[in-house]
């Protein structure tokens, strides 16, 4: 009964909403309407077009001082009737157009005439992942999804993990321990650490910080994120095997910018965040600070929790220097990242000792420097100098760990183009150096190093004025302390634009994995094991190949991606054969694949109203039967079957009201179940979020109220947390509703 009083309460406070901001200024305006008829009324008359004399119709013509709106009609032409003598001025918005706004003008006369040119709005992406160049995004060619700054705001996500889930197909994070909710990014069906996570193109986002990072790395100094899937090895080197997600940290802006956000939620949830960006002259700086944190949560009322406790301050600076006439530019950059969280037996929470507890505290530095020059206007030499400080403290079952991360990177890349612009060569070369300390139980253990190489080569050739190839080459070295092994990774891309709204891409490449020097493949955690190197272990080869195509208008988008991807070699964890003084040994397995396809659209159904729909089909399986030690499958394990997304968004441009009702669904998978020791296939299922987004004040006030798993879904297997290996059963939402509202200020 309870349920069915929250459903209610959220529907009226819903209603409710959009009466305040859609009738009561209705009613608001009738009003002056009524009074205006007692004094002298003008009006205003005018006709709308595009740049090439096209009628623009169903464009919003506004006086915002008096609140009377039109719309144009088919002929582009409206007229605005009983207008107050007063001083006014005239905003016109249509969709997909740049926004008119007319200088301020005194009724005198009974009758004025307006004539607008609307310019349609120029939103070309620009990528640099697929080719390490800035590319506009419909060019590139090589398939590359993004999600810009404004989709992160309007998600409503602090995170980068929430981001992905939120907005990704074929790519999400996967909570993998109650008691300290470690993750793994698993891409188009394979499990962690099968993909490479890049900070502005650099792979500075090591083994140790993919547990927890993408938890960690706050939103608010995120310009956007690319992604790339299938095997990259090609250009970024090892873990590239599923696939790249970069992280594009923020610029200076060219004007001065402040902004001021803040959310509040059920949970004891809360995230504040700042940031200033300025440039003058030569000088550009941008800052951000966010601060996120958020109670315990014991949905089950076991006295275990299901979502941790944690405490979260991210800070950043990037300053950049503009020379001669900015075709020349210095920067210097530092990140920050302080967290606490913890988890466990809630009676004892307090107690980081305690056998069924974890306390987990982080602190990372990021930092360096690097120059981009651009020399006779289309070659540009880039050079990055790169270090991260990782450390961690960790409590798990009352025994202490402590880990010491230290990473360099130094990154040199030229590119040339040849041939009146056929041919654009980028080559460069990548050296990483990684070492952990660690001490385990109070005893240090062995340090653990690695030194790896990579030298790559590439040409975007444009063959014919409608199709584009790129070819590429990269050798790599690693000598760490699992592994000495050398790589060789081709690819090959090609774009055909069959016209200009129909795009067909294809690609193949290989990709090469070597095991990082930590790994929290089995939630070892403060175990930290011991883990044997025989000395003729290979690195996992893959070979990944797709072809996808995209429909592109103003107003329609569909896009479908097929894909498939090999691998060979399968490295694993094996406690059979270990020697004397070693927990487990790495050894070389058998042969896998993920294959399947993505489609998705960005339809209009109504005036205000628009579908965005995706579903994708997954198929990962061993050539062979593994053995999970509870049982025997050919599938890799949490991987769903199919997952679709659909949003149904409805935008009232005239009081800058958004509505999004957004459904994900998660297929059936194969997860291990080691309390019961057995290979358990999971029901299907929905979650539904809701989210109102109100404007103000030139879009200079953004006011926000969501739910987030309206239905509250939680995962229907849930075993009480005392029984062994019960912390790592999770496949769906252990934590049910979460409701929230949020303000932000712009300047």
């Amino acid at each position: 009964m309870r349920k069915k009083y929250v459903i209610l309460n959220i529907l009226v406070i819903s209603i409710l909403f959009l009466f305040i901001n859609n009738i009561l200024p209705a009613q608001l305006q009738q009003h002056r309407h009524r009074r205006a008829q007692t004094t002298p009324t003008f009006s205003i008359k005018g006709k709308v077009v595009d740049s090439n004399n096209n009628p623009v119709s169903e464009a919003i013509v506004l006086i915002p001082e008096i609140g009377i709106s039109v719309e144009t009609d088919a002929s582009g032409s409206f007229e605005l009737k009983q207008i107050p003598e007063g001083k006014y001025h005239l905003e016109i918005i249509k969709k997909g157009y740049m926004p008119y706004r007319s200088d301020f003008f005194e009724l005198v006369e009974k009758e004025l005439t307006f004539e607008v040119v609307l310019m349609k709005e120029i939103i070309e992406e620009i990528v640099v992942t697929a080719t390490r160049r800035a590319v506009p995004i419909k060019e590139v060619p090589i398939r590359t999804e993004i999600i810009t700054a404004r989709a992160i705001e309007e998600s409503g996500a602090k995170t980068v993990s929430e981001v992905i889930n939120k907005e990704l197909l074929g790519c999400w994070v996967n909570l993998s321990c109650t008691n300290c909710n470690f993750t793994e990014l698993r891409m188009q069906g394979l499990e962690g650490g099968y993909s490479q996570v890049l900070i502005d193109g650099l792979p500075i986002f090591s083994g140790l910080a993919s547990v927890y990072g993408l938890q960690q790395i706050r939103s608010e100094n995120i310009e956007r994120i690319e992604i790339l899937k299938g095997a990259s090895s090609s250009l970024y080197g090892a873990q590239a095997i599923g696939g790249v997600v970069n992280i594009i940290t923020r610029e200076p802006s060219l004007e001065p910018e402040f902004s001021l956000d803040g959310t509040y939620g059920k949970f004891n949830t809360y995230d504040l965040a700042a940031r200033g960006s300025y440039r003058k002259g030569i000088f550009g700086i941008v800052a951000t600070a966010q601060k996120g944190k958020n109670d315990y949560v014991d949905e089950n009322d076991d006295n275990f929790t299901d979502k941790v406790e944690s405490d979260n301050l991210n800070l950043s600076l990037k300053t950049n220097l503009y020379l001669l006439k900015d075709m020349h530019r210095i920067t210097l950059f530092g990140r920050y990242i302080d967290e606490f969280r913890r988890g466990g037996y809630i009676p004892n929470i307090d107690d980081p000792l305690d056998e069924d507890g974890e306390h987990i505290s982080t602190d990372r530095y990021e930092y360096g420097i690097s120059y981009q020059g651009v020399f006779k206007e289309t070659n540009i030499f880039k050079l990055s100098l790169v270090g991260t400080a990782h450390k961690r403290h960790a409590t798990n079952a009352a025994r202490p760990f402590d880990s010491d991360e230290k990473l360099y990177v130094i990154d040199a890349q030229y590119s040339h183009q040849l041939f009146e612009g056929k041919h654009t060569i980028t080559s460069g070369i990548t050296y990483k150096n990684e070492k952990i300390n660690e001490i385990i139980n109070y005893d240090p253990a062995p340090e653990k190093g690695a030194k790896t190489t990579g030298v790559y080569i590439q040409d975007e050739i444009k063959a014919l004025e409608k199709l584009d190839f790129v070819l590429g080459f990269r050798y790599d070295y690693t000598d760490s302390t699992f592994i000495k092994a050398s790589s060789v990774s081709p690819r090959v891309g090609a774009k055909w634009e069959i016209s200009p709204e129909f795009i067909l891409r294809a690609s193949i490449g290989s990709g090469f994995r070597v095991p990082y020097l930590f790994a929290e493949d089995l939630h070892l955690c403060s175990a930290a094991p011991l883990i044997y190197n025989p000395g003729t272990l290979k690195p996992e080869k893959s070979l990944s190949y797709s072809i996808s195509g995209g429909y592109y208008t103003q107003n329609l988008f569909f896009d479908f991606n097929i894909f498939r991807t090999l691998i060979m070699k399968k490295i694993f964890f094996s406690e059979e054969n270990a020697p004397p003084g070693f927990d487990f040994v790495y050894l070389n397995g058998g042969d896998a694949w993920t294959q399947g396809i993505e489609a998705s659209a960005n339809i209009p159904l109504l005036r205000y109203l628009r579908l965005k729909f995706g579903i994708t089909f997954t198929d990962a399986k061993y050539k062979d039967e593994q053995d999970y030690g509870i049982g025997k499958s050919r599938y890799i394990m949490r991987t769903p079957v199919a997952t679709a997304l659909l949003d149904l968004e409805y935008n009232y441009l005239k009081q800058d009201i958004t509505v999004n009702l957004i459904g994900r669904m998660t297929g059936r998978m194969h997860i291990e179940n080691y309390v019961e020791e057995k290979i358990d296939k999971t029901p299907s299922f929905t979650l539904w979020d809701l989210k109102i987004i109100k404007k103000l004040a030139k879009d200079n006030f953004l006011l926000t109220f969501g739910i987030d798993n309206i239905f509250n879904y939680i995962q229907k297997k849930i075993y009480t947390a005392r029984e062994d290996e019960s912390a790592a059963y999770i496949y769906a939402p252990l934590v049910g509703r979460y409701i929230y509202v949020s303000f932000g200020v712009k300047y």
